[in-house]
């Protein structure tokens, strides 16, 4: 069984997680400035980048979202 969560407690995760999401991407692109030969920190962004992306649009979704 599942528990729906408050809008609240889903912004407040959200940002947590888009937090993280731009920990890990800086922290590819330092990488990335220190070892340019190296192609893990390529995709490392990338997955930075898209955890940034999803939090924000859930971010937009329940700020927008009437039922709070």
């Amino acid at each position: 069984m599942s528990k729906k969560i408050s809008a609240g407690t889903a912004r407040r995760l959200y940002a947590v997680l888009g937090v993280v999401g731009l920990i890990v991407f800086v922290a590819a692109i330092v990488l990335i400035a220190l070892d340019p030969g190296q192609p893990g920190p390529y995709f490392t962004a990338v997955s930075g980048l898209a955890v940034m992306t999803s939090s924000g649009a859930v971010l937009l979704a329940t700020r927008a979202s009437p039922g709070d």
